[in-house]
């Protein structure tokens, strides 16, 4: 229940959604109490606006993205978990081959971090966020690219169930059973990182955060481009994880 309904509140609440839907409701206002919907429809376009110029959603971005730098790693490490999220699967199921979103980093530096550390465990965490699309996942799809490369799928501990941040490290900690002192390595987007950190901490799971997929830069942030688009993207990334992270400290899942 916790996953239909956090898709169909993030689905209702992400900025460009939800300003459709403002902007429908201003119509009605106009049509209806004609000076109430000018006010309506005025203050929905300076928002806008200042969505447009102001890098507000780069700014919260950043603030999420630096809190775990990319980590110089010890000599030893046990094992390696990456978590989904980069495999388009609705596009991978249509076309009959793997397609990737922005996020293809995730798994290009978990086949680097796997050669560097042959010993290691190796675990892939992932199936299907779309609640109507169950049969294509993830895990599925990267275990056939992994052998198309060459490399033995039999070395990688494949969670193909979970569809969640949530779900992911539940369902991975029951497969593998980290011990104390062991180093495990998390591989996530950098914006995602401080969210599934928390979680893993919550299961008693410490694991040393690698960050990747970053799409900040340490730029001045008043050089950012007039774009609503460009803005609207961003805050919608930023808010995602913040009103995540929000609900699962609230629902006990994260610290």
């Amino acid at each position: 229940m916790f996953f239909i309904l956090s898709k169909i509140f993030w689905t209702l609440a992400q900025p460009a959604n939800l300003l459709v839907v403002l902007l429908a409701a201003a119509v009605v206002v106009l049509w209806r109490w004609p000076r109430t919907g000018r006010v309506f429809i005025t203050v929905l376009v300076i928002g806008a606006v200042l969505i447009g110029v102001l890098p507000i959603g780069e700014y919260f971005l950043r603030g999420l993205e630096n809190k775990y730098p990319i980590p110089t790693l010890p000599a030893r490490v046990d094992g390696i978990i990456v978590l989904a999220g980069f495999v388009w699967v609705e596009g991978s199921a249509s076309h009959h081959q793997i397609q990737f979103n922005g996020k293809a980093s995730r798994l290009t530096e978990f086949i680097a971090l796997a050669h560097k550390y042959p010993n290691a465990k190796l675990v892939f965490s992932g199936g299907s966020g779309n609640p109507l699309m169950q049969n294509s996942r993830e895990a599925d799809w990267v275990k056939q690219l992994w052998t198309d490369m060459g490399l033995d799928p039999a070395r990688v501990i494949w969670e193909r169930d979970s569809r969640n941040t949530y779900e992911n490290v539940v369902n991975s900690k029951a497969l593998v059973h980290p011990r104390p002192g062991e180093n495990w390595v998390l591989i996530t987007s950098a914006i995602h990182m401080p969210r599934a950190v928390d979680i893993f901490e919550k299961q008693g799971w410490h694991v040393t955060p690698y960050p990747v997929d970053f799409i900040t830069t340490d730029t001045p942030l008043w050089q950012r481009e007039f774009s609503v688009s460009q803005n609207l993207w961003l805050l919608s990334e930023a808010l995602k994880e913040m009103i995540g992270a929000a609900v699962y400290r609230a629902t006990g899942r994260a610290d």
